[in-house]
């Protein structure tokens, strides 16, 4: 549209007079502010554009700390921040060193060191690989020659070997720190099993007609919150049941019984309505929940035996280390005259 106004004002203009060329100018020059105002516009909004989508590309990273597996980007740098700060102190200082020994000694005869800033972006290059020595290299003699084979080398082997490693090998250790988290995870799956469930999940409550996720939410909360009103905070009795010693103390957690859930929300007109809902939201870790509640009641087993043998020898306190691991007992650290323990092979 604006080309053709420009074209018109002058296949338009109706003559080559002095007054009829005056009006022509004057009607190309708004059209042609009415572009530069387009223009800008249109540039303004791609700047803004921009912040918009990178937003949105940083909002998708974080949403990712959703599920733990695919919160690895964010677990990772978060393992590593203290570490890498410390690292890029020090690979700022010696990058702008050497920077600053280029420009000085060899900025005179090669251009690529030619200002502080140009150092700067050379170095750049030789850290990424493209190109270790300068053209204008050959052209050096004697002395000169040697300062830059001194600066090249210290590059190379500081910068390029020794602290890339560095950065790599922190990197790595933060994700293998991330990766060992994932073991002390007992009711965790996959990105895939995790959506294909809560979509079943919905639809299924989309059909029985099951209360809202953020009601019962809030139900349990209440319970929980009701459940700890008298009591000291969580980590003060974790840190009294750590001073304690003998068996560990049971922790008493917060209980909701089917008929307060039934009374608490009327989509639940019977009591087999919420047998079908508990079913359904712990069948998954029923399995898990019984093999752990198995666990620790033969690790008490053990101990009650240990102890009434007269204390546990070294063998026994092998096979105590195996339970509070997290292993099975071996049946060759059982002693031969210890007495038979639940599910034990003869």
């Amino acid at each position: 549209k604006e080309y053709s106004l420009l074209l018109n004002n002058f296949l338009n203009s109706g003559g080559s007079s002095p007054e009829q060329l005056d009006t022509a100018y004057d009607s190309y020059f708004e059209v042609l502010s009415h572009i530069y105002g387009e223009t800008s516009w249109l540039k303004r909004h791609k700047v803004v554009g921009y912040l918009v989508v990178y937003t949105q590309f940083l909002q998708f990273i974080f949403y990712m700390n959703a599920h733990p597996k695919m919160a690895v980007l964010t677990s990772t740098v978060a393992e590593c921040l203290n570490n890498l700060l410390h690292f890029a102190v020090l690979f700022i200082i010696i990058f702008l060193m050497l920077a600053c020994m280029a420009h000085w000694m060899l900025g005179d005869y090669i251009t690529e060191f030619g200002s502080f800033d140009t150092a700067m972006y050379s170095q750049m290059q030789m850290f990424f690989g493209e190109f270790i020595k300068a053209p204008e290299a050959d052209d050096l003699h004697g002395i000169k020659l040697a300062m830059y084979w001194v600066y090249a080398w210290t590059f190379m082997i500081i910068i390029w070997l020794l602290l890339l490693n560095f950065l790599l090998a922190i990197i790595v250790d933060a994700f293998v720190e991330v990766k060992e988290n994932f073991k002390n995870k007992k009711h965790m799956t996959d990105i895939v099993s995790d959506v294909v469930g809560v979509s079943y999940t919905t639809l299924v409550a989309i059909r029985r007609r099951w209360p809202a996720n953020k009601r019962l939410a809030e139900f349990f909360e209440s319970v929980v919150a009701n459940s700890g009103h008298g009591k000291p905070p969580a980590w003060m009795r974790r840190l009294s049941q750590h001073s304690k010693h003998g068996d560990e103390e049971e922790e008493n957690f917060p209980t909701c019984s089917p008929q307060e859930l039934a009374d608490a929300f009327p989509e639940f007109q019977t009591t087999k309505a919420v047998s079908i809902f508990l079913h359904h939201n712990f069948k998954h870790s029923a399995i898990e929940l019984t093999q752990e509640a198995i666990a620790k009641y033969d690790k008490k087993t053990i101990r009650h035996s240990v102890a009434s043998m007269g204390g546990p020898d070294v063998e026994n306190q092998a096979s105590i280390a195996n339970y509070q691991g997290g292993s099975m007992v071996p049946l060759n650290v059982v002693p031969s005259d210890a007495p038979s323990l639940p599910g034990q092979v003869a």
